[in-house]
C-alpha cells in the first residue's frame, strides 16, 4: 500500500514522503495511529494544508523528548528472574516488561517506542533503544539477574568493562557485593606474607642477640 507519512518513521522515511509498505502494517499501525495517510491526490493536498501544524507539533514533542533523553540516557533497570545454570531465563523479558519498568520509574513510554526486535531470554546487561521522538532516541540498560546481589555484580562488571575493556575476573565477589548492597564494610584481604614474615628490625635484633649469646658462651669456655 502507498502512503504519505505524517511524521518521520525510523527505517521508513521522512514527513511528507510517499512510501510503499505492507497493507497490514499500514492498516493495523500507521493509519490508526495517525502516522500516515493513504496515498491519493486528496491526501496529498490535505497533507500540504496540515504541514505547518504537523511541523510545529513535531518541534514541541522534540523539545520534550530531548529533556526526557537527558534524564533517561544510560540508566539501568533491574529485572529479577529465575534462570538455568547456563543463564537461560525461564521465560523472557518483553517490550511490555520494559514499558512497565519505565512506568514504575515515572517515565511514560508506549510499547511501540521500545525498539526491541526480539524478547530477551538470557541473564546479563542488555541495551535497549527507546524512540522518544522520530528524531530522538536514547539508550537504556536492562539488568536481568537472579537476585539483587547478582544484579549489583553485573552492574559493577559493566562499569569496569566500559573503562578497562572486558574483564576476566569480577570486580567484586558475592560477599563483597552483598556488603555494598547493605552499606556494610567490605571484608579486608589478609596478606599471609605480611602476617608471617618478621620485620627487618626484629630479624636484625634476633641475629644480633644470637651473636651476643654465642660470644658469651665462648668467653665462658676460655675462662679457667
Amino acid at each position: 500500500m502507498d502512503i504519505i507519512l505524517l511524521e518521520r518513521i525510523r527505517n521508513l522515511g521522512e514527513m511528507g514522503e510517499l512510501v510503499r509498505v505492507k497493507t497490514g502494517y499500514a492498516r493495523n499501525f500507521l493509519l490508526p495511529k495517525g502516522k500516515a495517510l493513504r496515498a491519493s491526490k486528496e491526501s496529498k493536498a490535505r497533507f500540504e494544508v496540515m504541514r505547518a501544524e504537523l511541523e510545529e507539533k513535531s518541534l514541541q514533542r522534540k523539545d520534550k523528548a530531548l529533556e526526557i533523553a537527558k534524564t533517561l540516557e544510560g540508566q539501568q533497570f533491574v529485572v529479577i528472574r529465575s534462570a538455568s545454570e547456563n543463564d537461560q531465563l525461564y521465560g523472557s523479558v518483553s517490550p511490555t516488561d520494559v514499558v512497565s519498568l519505565l512506568k514504575a520509574a515515572s517515565f511514560s513510554i508506549s510499547r511501540d517506542q521500545v525498539q526491541l526486535d526480539m524478547r530477551i531470554k538470557t541473564l546479563g546487561l542488555h541495551q535497549v533503544i527507546i524512540q522518544l521522538h522520530p528524531e530522538i532516541e536514547t539508550l537504556i540498560w536492562i539488568n536481568i539477574a537472579r537476585s539483587e546481589e547478582e544484579a549489583l555484580l553485573q552492574k559493577l562488571r559493566g562499569a569496569e568493562s566500559a573503562i578497562h575493556g572486558p574483564l576476566e575476573e569480577p570486580v567484586l565477589n558475592e560477599d563483597e557485593a552483598l556488603a555494598v548492597l547493605h552499606d556494610e564494610e567490605m571484608p579486608k584481604e589478609t596478606n599471609d606474607q605480611d602476617a608471617h614474615t618478621p620485620s627487618e628490625s626484629n630479624e636484625f635484633d634476633t641475629v644480633e642477640g644470637s651473636e651476643s649469646s654465642q660470644g658469651d658462651i665462648e668467653e665462658e669456655k676460655s675462662t679457667p
